[in-house]
């Protein structure tokens, strides 16, 4: 049987998986991300878990519909919860939520964190604060990736647990990514102008408020575009 088609952002993802033992897929879904790695032999087993009865029950209908019982695990919970340090998870993929949720579950399972080779994750909203906290913490190897998915631009990034040390980003490199001002990937150019028009509606709708406390963080958001702007091409 043809493994199910993946979406550019999950093909990315995937792309990114090679010889892991264990794969966490956390807010699985559908789990169509974890039948392709096993199907492909990226990964020989996989831990797929959601917080919602939905999702499991969307990913109990994929996993019996490909004959993957043996070699997926389905498990409703919430985060990094449902893996226990006895799984031997090498690999943690979460995506799908936003940015400060993705953070939160990091910091909330330091063990299990620890003992990943690999984290793959794809952030809906807040990623320069999900760059923030990566780059603050205790992560290497940071390094970012586009796909674009039904006209949107979805952000995938890849680290390691584990200290290294990093120059503070700029506030330019949290909003656009350093490793993807560094490396120009396919995408780049379209990627760059949305954050620009995202910043002007910021400063737009900043300058229609007589708040006090307003007029700092115009400043902050002005300088910013102009530090974008200089990476925008034509």
């Amino acid at each position: 049987m043809i493994p199910p088609t993946l979406s550019p952002r999950l093909n990315k993802i995937s792309e990114l998986i090679n010889d892991s033992d264990v794969t966490a897929d956390i807010g699985t879904d559908h789990a169509y991300l974890p039948v392709s790695l096993v199907y492909s032999g990226k990964s020989k087993y996989v831990i797929a878990s959601d917080i919602k009865t939905g999702p499991i029950k969307r990913a109990e209908s994929t996993v019996k519909k490909y004959d993957m019982s043996d070699f997926i695990s389905l498990r409703q919970g919430a985060g990094l919860e449902t893996i226990t340090p006895g799984d031997n998870v090498d690999t943690i993929v979460i995506a799908g939520m936003g940015g400060l949720v993705i953070s939160s579950i990091l910091e909330n399972s330091p063990e299990i964190l620890n003992q990943a080779k690999k984290i793959i994750l794809q952030p809906m909203t807040m990623v320069p604060e999900l760059r923030d906290y990566l780059y603050k913490g205790d992560f290497k190897n940071i390094k970012e990736y586009l796909a674009v998915e039904e006209n949107k631009i979805y952000n995938i990034i890849s680290a390691e647990p584990g200290k290294d040390k990093y120059e503070e980003p700029s506030p330019v490199e949290l909003f656009l990514g350093r490793s993807l001002i560094n490396e120009r990937p396919e995408h780049f150019s379209s990627y760059v102008k949305r954050q620009e028009n995202k910043v002007r509606k910021i400063i737009d709708g900043l300058s229609k408020s007589s708040e006090p406390e307003n007029i700092e963080k115009i400043r902050y958001y002005k300088n910013l575009l102009s530090d974008i702007e200089k990476f925008i091409i034509g």
